[in-house]
């Protein structure tokens, strides 16, 4: 579940601000995401998290000047970069269920992600986010620049919707309930 409360924000204008929250790993693909920026001189990229690769990762980030390496933030600080931002691109190779991608979609973020794990029982192409056919730089690159000729303005209030009906605290929590029979 996300706290909905936390994770909201007032500003519906966003830049042109992508950002990407989670563990430094192989297995995030993160670097490609720094490379795609090379052909996304127009956006900027904030990178949040910590882990075994942040030495890479931050001196990938060094050599770009659109790119800003954050390190760790704490639950309290995220939602202001996530405010600023249009989209959260990640590029994984395998994931669950991310909540820093629930996170940023209840902040009216649009993920821009690889098809992987149960990521694609919740993002519809072009209704609430984009999927990337593989994660290569070159495929972020025409992500993004297919995803900004949409209504992203539309496209961010069903991001934003789908984790307000489905994912607050709440509801997941009578969703768990539903499913072990538990009656309130």
């Amino acid at each position: 579940g996300i706290d909905v409360s936390r994770f909201s924000c007032h500003n519906k204008r966003r830049g042109k601000e992508i950002i990407s929250i989670g563990r430094f790993t192989e297995q995030k693909a993160i670097d490609k995401l720094i490379v795609a920026m090379d052909g996304l001189k127009d956006y900027n990229l904030s990178i949040i998290g910590l882990g075994p690769l942040e030495k890479d990762i931050r001196a990938l980030c060094k050599t770009r000047k659109n790119c800003k390496f954050l390190g760790y933030k704490t639950q309290e600080e995220i939602p202001k970069y996530l405010c600023n931002s249009r989209f959260t691109v990640m590029p994984s190779l395998f994931e669950g269920l991310p909540i820093s991608m629930l996170e940023a979609m209840s902040c009216g973020v649009i993920p821009i992600t690889t098809a992987v794990g149960d990521i694609p029982s919740l993002i519809k192409e072009g209704i609430n986010g984009f999927f990337l056919k593989n994660n290569s730089s070159d495929e972020i690159i025409k992500t993004v620049r297919n995803a900004e000729k949409s209504n992203i303005a539309k496209i961010s209030i069903n991001a934003e919707r789908v984790i307000r009906e489905e994912y607050t605290w709440k509801n997941v929590c009578k969703k768990f309930l539903k499913t072990w029979k538990i009656e309130n």
